[in-house]
């Protein structure tokens, strides 16, 4: 039987291989750099790729406004748009859960892996717009589940470069999200993982990689 591929080119039997070299005792780094290479490939394949390329598609056209006034008859704009918002949130939704997995050692995907992520992972603590629950809370059920099961957003609106001043705003009952700037803060946090899981003189280092070998070793089985 064929290999299921744990990023392009590298099998869940390729994995079990390397896997053999990072329980010893004296950490083997070398094979820590191979294992860190192929995760950081599976996420850039599956998720950050996807997200660059849907950024790239987008008409970038000038927001609709519609007026309070109901028309059914109102003609539409006459371009034909690209519209990546849901898609690029609904990316970043299950990059966040894998990632939170990943820290955690085990399978994740709730509302409260999203939550606790979003409040506890330092470039969003430091961005400060989940600083209140109730915000962090409204994104799981708004965003997450929105897109996710019901296909819609509830009571959030995506927008490419709004507001301006920070990533979350509230408008008469209604957040608004700046996605451009959730994106790049989501990728400061990626990569501050892979710095923490690269460098063994962190004190998070050693908890990090037995979690990430244990969700790892997870993966490559289930396959």
């Amino acid at each position: 039987m064929a290999q299921v591929q744990i990023c392009r080119g590298f099998g869940h039997e390729d994995w079990k291989d390397l896997a053999t070299r990072l329980t010893k005792e004296a950490p083997n780094e070398e094979a820590w750099k191979r294992a860190i290479e192929v995760f950081k490939r599976r996420m850039d394949e599956r998720f950050f790729s996807c997200i660059k390329a849907l950024e790239c598609a987008d008409s970038r056209l000038k927001y609709e406004e519609i007026p309070d006034g109901p028309n059914a008859d109102r003609p539409l704009p006459p371009e034909q748009a690209t519209l990546p918002g849901f898609a690029i949130m609904g990316l970043c939704c299950v990059v966040i859960e894998t990632l939170q997995s990943f820290r955690l050692g085990t399978r994740g995907g709730t509302n409260e892996t999203l939550k606790t992520f979003l409040q506890e992972r330092p470039a969003f603590k430091q961005d400060g717009s989940f600083g209140k629950e109730e915000i962090a809370k409204d994104f799981a059920n708004g965003i997450r589940n929105g897109i996710l099961h019901w296909a819609e957003t509830r009571q959030w609106v995506i927008r490419r470069d709004q507001p301006e001043k920070q990533m979350i705003e509230p408008r008469q009952g209604r957040y608004h999200l700046n996605r451009t700037r959730f994106v790049e803060i989501l990728t400061k946090e990626y990569q501050t993982y892979f710095a923490v899981l690269a460098n063994t003189e962190n004190p998070e280092n050693s908890d990090l990689r037995k979690k990430f070998l244990r969700r790892m070793n997870g993966i490559a089985e289930e396959c």
